[in-house]
């Protein structure tokens, strides 16, 4: 198995960025969710889903919430993206369920 760098994920990071600043969302998840694989980084794939979520594709905005949350669980912030994703997607009783009370203020 090939270890991928940071150095190497960089310039793919970068165009990522650039692709969303560009309104180029669909390709820019894409490329986000490559550069996640192979960081496994929780970042990146909340930025995918934050792409899908602007072109409202809710269903592929909460997968990548759910790879976000697989390598960060704790992270309250994507549970709300997610929550939210999962009640614009009318799956309500699962957005529900996405908030521990425990990580209310």
């Amino acid at each position: 198995m090939q270890t991928t760098t940071r150095n190497e994920v960089d310039p793919a990071i970068a165009n990522a960025a650039a692709l969303a600043r560009a309104g180029q969302l669909a390709a820019a998840a894409s490329a986000f969710l490559a550069a996640g694989e192979a960081m496994r980084d929780w970042r990146l794939a909340n930025e995918a889903g934050i792409c899908f979520f602007r072109l409202e594709r809710y269903d592929d905005a909460v997968r990548c919430y759910e790879r976000a949350l697989a390598l960060e669980p704790t992270n309250i912030d994507v549970r709300m993206k997610k929550a939210v994703a999962l009640a614009l997607a009318m799956q309500c009783v699962r957005a529900i369920f996405q908030i521990d009370p425990q990580d209310m203020p």
